[in-house]
Order: C-alpha cells, then structure tokens, then sequence
C-alpha cells in the first residue's frame, strides 16, 4: 500500500476512487466498506484510496469534548488498511483548514489534488462541515464537479442487531470488559503493544512471575480492570504465541499503591524479558479483581484462572 501525504499533490494516470473516515479500529464495518471501494474501482479501472487522518478530529473540533481512546494506533491502522488490499492511503492532518472545508470544498481537493473521479461513502457517513446534507445532496454536489458519488450498502453482520462502530468496540473494551464481543466486531482480538518494565515482584514471590507492560500509546483504549485470558506475542518472533494471564489493576492483595498496571503472567516462559517488545491479543475476560483474604488464597485461584487462560487459548488456535 502506497502512503500519500495530503500537503502534496498526486495525480494517478488510472484515476481514483477514494473514501474518507477515520477507520479506528478497522473493523467489519469499516471492511465492508472498503471493500466496496475495491469492488467500485475495479468495475470502473480506478485506483482504490482510502483517506485517514493522523489524529481524531475531536482534537481539533472540541475543546470541551474529551478524545476518545484509539482502538489502534496510527501505525497498527495503517498496516490494518494495507490487510483489505486498499491500493493507497491519503494521510490527512485534520486542521481548522481542514475542518472548515464544506462537502463540496473537499470533493473538489480530492478531484484537482488526487484525480479522484468517484467517491463512496458509507451507508450513514457525513462528511465536509456542511453536516446537515442528505446523502441526495451530496450527489447533486458530486455530479456538478464532475465527480460520482455512490452509497456503500449497509453491513449487516448477521449475528445480532448490534450496530458496529468505532464507540461501540470502545465501550465494550472498556466498560464491559467484553473483549469476546469487541473481538466479534473487529475481526480479530483487541491488542494492546507495548515494552515490558520492571515491577515490584510480588507476583514471583507466589510463584506466579509477571511482565509489566508499559503501552506504546498513552492514548489507546485499556481494558475495564480485572483478569483476562490472552495470547501474548513474544519479543522478536511474532511466530511465539503463548497464553497469558493479564491482571489489569491496582493488585489490592499487596496493598500496592503504584496505581493501575497491566501485568501478564505468561505460561510457558521461563525466561526475562524487561525492556524487550510484547503484544497482548485480549481473549475473554475471566473475572473481577479483587482482594483476596492472603497470598496464598490468591495463589490458589490464580491457578484457577492459569487453568481458564490455558483453555482458552487451544480454543482460539
């Protein structure tokens, strides 16, 4: 997949047909509608682009609005995008200029910047700061600047009536701790990434030693505290998955007063791995932290979740 950069022009002798959003997550929906934009340009021999912006516009739209968390860093987007078999990405800084450009405004920096000669939209998606046109609006648009405009069709997962968003996988994660759920809707487990640091030890002094993550992003979604059944990716052999159990939370056991941590107890690693890179894939979450009477009565359920954790993983191989 090819990167453009939206302070430069692109002019592509095929033509191009892009698509513009956010894609946190790139999830089914998100999928969907990038596959119609592949589908669209191969009917019409034009090269598929999909728009992406290097931060939530809420940064720049809100001042009074918190940023959501990110579902995926930018890096882990970009390399989701390229999985769906999109051709190229636009990155954009989403900027007051930006932010200001109305429906018709941007189609046309589209078309004289990027020769793009179709546009696709998904089935409820608005775009330009305009935002009160219908998607008939937005073809009368289109079609005065020389553009096509076609309507993705809606994806229905066929599963359940759950809508699939971007907000809903973020609330599922971190709210509910239904990481099976979200999983459901992205296609594939939620991951957190980041570098393994040194901790306080207490779990090695009951036998069951931890890797303390640190994330990579301050900014992405962390799963709601409690204790879950993972995969972890081990450091410089993305090949090496083993299962893992995650503690998210504050280890009220030790009286630990370092605040929220994330620590896996990894099965299977007999070895250190401070300051080296790991990956979590969030398989189901198995229960509630909680203060347990002594170290021991932790111990004793700890070996309960081990047990849960190991199970989980053969399911998910």
């Amino acid at each position: 997949m090819e990167i453009l950069s939206g302070d430069r022009k692109d002019n592509s002798p095929r033509g191009r047909i892009a698509t513009v959003g956010m894609f946190d997550g790139v999830h089914l929906g998100h999928r969907h509608l990038l596959r119609s934009l592949i589908d669209e340009g191969a009917k019409r021999g034009l090269t598929p682009m999909a728009a992406t912006f290097t931060a939530h516009p809420l940064k720049v739209i809100s001042s009074s609005r918190p940023t959501p968390p990110a579902i995926t860093t930018l890096p882990e987007r970009l390399l989701l995008l390229e999985s769906t078999g999109i051709a190229e990405c636009l990155l954009l800084d989403f900027d007051r200029r930006l932010m200001s450009l109305s429906a018709r405004d941007f189609l046309r920096m589209l078309r004289d910047g990027y020769d793009v000669r179709a546009f696709i939209t998904g089935f409820n998606n608005r775009f330009g700061s305009d935002t009160s046109l219908t998607f008939h609006d937005y073809q009368i648009i289109a079609t005065e600047e020389g553009i096509e405009l076609i309507q993705a069709s809606e994806f229905s997962p066929g599963r359940h009536d759950s809508v699939i968003s971007s907000s809903a996988i973020r609330s599922l994660i971190s709210t509910h701790g239904n990481v099976e759920e979200a999983a459901m809707m992205l296609g594939r487990p939620y991951s957190l990434s980041g570098t393994v640091v040194h901790g306080n030890a207490l779990g090695r002094t009951i036998g069951f030693p931890t890797a303390n993550l640190n994330p990579d992003s301050p900014d992405k979604v962390i799963p709601l505290k409690g204790v879950y059944a993972c995969q972890a990716i081990l450091p410089g052999n993305t090949a090496d998955v083993l299962p893992a159990m995650v503690n998210i939370g504050e280890r009220p056991t030790f009286n630990d007063s370092r605040g929220l941590s994330i620590e896996a107890h990894i099965i299977g690693l007999h070895s250190d791995i401070y300051d080296q890179p790991l990956t979590l894939h969030f398989l189901k979450r198995l229960r509630d932290e909680r203060r347990f009477s002594s170290p021991q009565a932790l111990k004793e359920q700890l070996i309960i979740d081990s047990d849960q954790t190991i199970a989980f993983n053969k399911k998910n191989l």
